[in-house]
């Protein structure tokens, strides 16, 4: 079985969805489950008006052990808009 995520923001700084796609990411690996999680190079929240790159060290525990893709955003950065 091959998994998805999608999640605006993979950075600590946005909360709850960076730590929980990383945990399932994590625990489907353990159960025999390829799992990919995509999200924006965004590091702080989407309704900060100032952005940057998210940094290695902005990533929950753990990330550095999965497929996690991360691509530039654009604006409207509201929408966590990454057409690539």
């Amino acid at each position: 079985m091959r998994v998805l995520h999608v999640v605006p923001s993979l950075s600590m700084r946005t909360g709850g969805p960076a730590l929980a796609a990383v945990e399932y990411a994590l625990a489907l690996r353990n159960l025999g489950a390829a799992s990919t999680i995509v999200a924006t190079d965004m590091a702080g929240a989407i309704s900060s008006r100032r952005q940057r790159r998210v940094m290695p060290a902005d990533l929950p525990e753990g990330a550095e052990q999965l497929d996690v893709r991360l691509f530039p955003a654009r604006a409207p950065h509201r929408l966590a808009f990454a057409p690539a």
